[in-house]
């Protein structure tokens, strides 16, 4: 039908609904001596996350002049920060 007419441009219909595009943000962590590391994907955070490289005190940030928290402190305030899902901690 008509419907066409009436999508933004640049709309792709061939996106699933289901599925919706999350915005990519830029992350930032300070390592052990307390030098600003980044910008990195959501999706190398979550690898380095996986691989047990972080840990639930590293402070992170998504911007490079916006305050930085502790990676936990995301997840106990229900903000699953770079991964799905919030992680379970114990």
């Amino acid at each position: 039908g008509g419907d066409a007419a009436r999508l933004p441009p640049g709309f792709n219909s061939a996106r699933p609904i289901d599925k919706p595009a999350k915005a990519s943000r830029e992350w930032f962590y300070k390592d052990p001596g307390g030098t600003v590391r980044g910008p990195f994907s959501d999706v190398q955070m979550k690898d380095w996350y996986s691989k047990g490289y972080f840990k639930l005190n590293l402070p992170v940030s998504t911007g490079v002049n916006k305050p930085f928290s502790p990676l936990g402190t995301w997840f106990l305030m229900g903000n699953s920060a770079f991964l799905d899902h919030v992680p379970e901690l114990t």
